[in-house]
């Protein structure tokens, strides 16, 4: 209501409420009190020229209004354009930030850690930290002067408590002389907490500031198409490309051969991913007589996911694995579903679920939504993901306080939040490093995937408890260009290479799984278990939340109802 009538009151709206009822009292008043007649033309012509006078007002008023609206619209836009072109830019630059902020942490941690364990030695040498200061600094700061100034400004903050900390070690001395020695340590030890607590805060601010950008970037491109094709492309380019059709399509033999660039994150070879892409490569340069050809890339191409499908985006690779939380961020966030915590029973319930209806749902919303610039090869498992760390977990209370890497933002970051744990993240080459300097508490993976890493060997991994709290869904996504340019015989080649890489790499997952689970107690591991029930229960409101909140509320239930399915 006060907004209404703040409208109301605007002063455009005011002027023309003065026109519309006021002026006309004010020719009866005149017409009274000087004994005019209304009809005489003076008269007439009069109170004409007053009203002419008074519209034009209003109507140039109105002018200025809706150009002044106008040029603000326009503004918007260019501004929100200018965004959406530097999105993947901003991300990158946000995640870079952030871990380096987490690398300069676990190393001023473990720099510290060695002298607060020798007290004998009773402080650090000056130079040494200015120097770890002063790396980071030229790493931190041009990256960070790219995003928000608020980035810049919290980087710029917690570097000089670096700063502070490092002249309270210059001026020991002094200090000692003037108190004593026992409470410089003290005090060493104070300023290193508060040091380090300044720095874990300004890394959770940049968590914080990559989910709002996330979730801008989602809320002005809801409506937008962002994958039209290119307006630069000339009359010349498509009638090129319509004959290269039309060739295809008729079956028109070539003797060219077709390279298909192929690419995931992992760096192992002997991960589940890996072995399923030699599948594909092997089944489909066999059964195309080697017309077309796989060129397989582990990790050489990007370990951030993200990375790895804006070059698919781009084409510069046509097939790429990737999680369903990282396809959500380009406006499909209905696959943010599969991201829920127990949201499968066990991978028969997975298997029914992906390869069924709700795997073609998903292939079709993907199609859809991305105007067929990405195409669904298949369905590929990351295993079961189990958390490992520092301790067993019997309960919620085992995770409370606990920093723990994780997805940051989405339904698995909410998951362990409501828990009471700290979320945090890492890229997938860092993490053994991590829980080596335990600056993370706990991980969470599927044993194939951080056995292979040896993060069970650190302090910090070597108790597994088995939740089983997320049996993974992983796309394998095709450039849909580089698809819909196939001819009809060589999709069908493509598809029939794609069933047995799934086969194959599912089959490698499986297999893995208790092999690498053999291995890591082997090691020196030590595994438990726990009642799940302690878990869902927290689990289920959150599932129902989101499910509303990106509809797929039908979708959720389809995905229960095969629970009961033999």
């Amino acid at each position: 209501m006060k907004k209404k009538w703040t409208a109301i009151l605007k002063p455009t709206n005011l002027l023309i409420i003065v026109t519309l009822i006021v002026f006309p009292i004010i020719p009866m008043t005149f017409i009274r009190a000087l004994g005019l007649k209304f009809a005489e033309p003076d008269t007439l012509a009069y109170f004409g020229s007053i009203l002419g006078g008074l519209l034009t007002i209003v109507g140039v008023s109105l002018t200025i209004r809706h150009s002044d609206n106008s040029y603000k619209k326009a503004y918007a836009k260019d501004l929100e354009n200018e965004f959406i072109q530097s999105f993947p830019q901003k991300i990158e630059a946000i995640n870079s930030v952030k871990i380096e902020s987490e690398k300069f942490l676990a190393e001023f941690k473990s720099m510290i850690t060695k002298v607060t364990e020798h007290p004998e030695l009773v402080g650090i040498k000056y130079e040494t930290l200015k120097e770890l200061k002063n790396t980071y600094s030229n790493k931190l700061l041009p990256v960070a002067a790219k995003l928000d100034g608020h980035v810049y400004v919290e980087v710029i903050h917690y570097l000089e408590e670096i700063d502070h900390y490092n002249s309270f070690i210059l001026d020991k001395d002094r200090y000692i002389q003037s108190h004593s020695l026992e409470m410089y340590k003290e005090e060493f030890k104070v300023k290193y907490a508060h040091a380090c607590l300044k720095i874990s805060r300004s890394i959770e601010f940049f968590s914080d500031y990559q989910k709002s950008i996330g979730d801008y970037f989602t809320e002005i491109t809801k409506d937008k198409n962002l994958w039209k094709a290119n307006p630069m492309l000339n009359q010349q380019q498509r009638k090129r490309k319509l004959v290269e059709k039309l060739f295809q399509r008729v079956g028109q033999a070539t003797s060219e051969k077709l390279k298909i660039t192929v690419a995931h994150n992992q760096t192992s070879l002997e991960n589940p991913y890996h072995i399923g892409m030699q599948k594909f490569k092997e089944e489909i340069e066999r059964i195309s007589n080697d017309t077309l050809q796989v060129e397989i890339h582990a990790g050489t191409l990007g370990t951030s996911e993200i990375e790895l499908l804006t070059k698919l985006q781009k084409g510069t690779i046509d097939v790429v694995v990737v999680s369903p939380d990282v396809v959500s961020r380009i406006g499909i966030e209905e696959l943010d579903l599969l991201t829920i915590p127990y949201l499968f029973d066990n991978y028969d319930h997975w298997e029914r679920a992906v390869d069924g209806k709700v795997g073609q749902y998903m292939s079709s919303l993907i199609k859809r939504k991305s105007n067929n610039s990405l195409h669904v090869l298949g369905y590929m498992s990351a295993g079961v993901r189990h958390y490992y760390g520092k301790k067993p977990i019997a309960g919620l209370e085992d995770l409370k306080g606990m920093t723990v890497r994780t997805q940051t933002t989405g339904v698995a970051a909410e998951y362990l939040t409501k828990i009471g744990a700290i979320t945090t993240s890492l890229v997938w080459g860092e993490i053994y490093q991590g829980l080596q300097q335990k600056t993370i508490d706990f991980a969470e993976n599927a044993y194939p995937y951080f056995v292979q890493q040896k993060h069970h060997k650190t302090d910090n991994g070597k108790y597994i408890t088995e939740t089983g709290h997320d049996y993974t869904t992983r796309f394998l996504l095709m450039n849909g260009k580089t698809y819909n340019a196939l001819s009809r015989h060589q999709k069908k080649l493509i598809m029939e290479a794609a069933r047995s890489a799934v086969e194959e790499e599912r089959r490698a997952v499986y297999e893995q799984e208790a092999v690498y689970k053999e291995i890591a107690v082997q090691e020196g591991a030590e595994i438990f278990h726990t009642d799940p029930h302690l878990f869902k229960h927290i689990v289920e409101p959150i599932q129902q939340t989101l499910a509303k909140e990106i509809e797929t509320e039908t979708l959720l239930k389809t995905i229960k109802a095969l629970k009961q399915v033999g």
